[in-house]
């Protein structure tokens, strides 16, 4: 199903590699999965390949790239995305700090 486009499969195929459950272990494949996953507009890819952007985790660390994913994901109303996005505002990581912000996502 991932091969022909099926988002969520796209989606739970990057997270066997990211854990290396039932494949070798390959963060880069689960990057370009969930990434593939979350141009389609599939929330949970949105969420865990902006994780990817913040850690470098199979990509190179880009937090303007996680906050552009967490955003998309926090505004269809994905609660692990808003709050990471709040704690973002927070610290002042890929955005401006700006508690009133911060405190609006978590």
């Amino acid at each position: 199903m991932a091969e022909v486009g099926n988002a969520r499969a796209m989606f739970n195929l990057g997270t066997m590699y990211d854990e290396g459950k039932g494949v070798e272990r390959d963060l880069r494949r689960a990057a370009d999965l969930w990434g593939a996953a979350a141009d389609s507009g599939y929330m949970r890819a949105q969420h865990n390949l902006a994780h990817a952007f913040i850690s470098g985790d199979g990509v190179e660390r880009d937090l303007d790239r996680a906050v552009h994913w967490l955003h998309a994901a926090a505004h269809q109303g994905f609660d692990k995305s808003q709050y990471t996005l709040g704690k973002m505002f927070s610290y002042g990581l890929g955005v401006p700090r700006n508690h009133v912000r911060a405190f609006g996502w978590i």
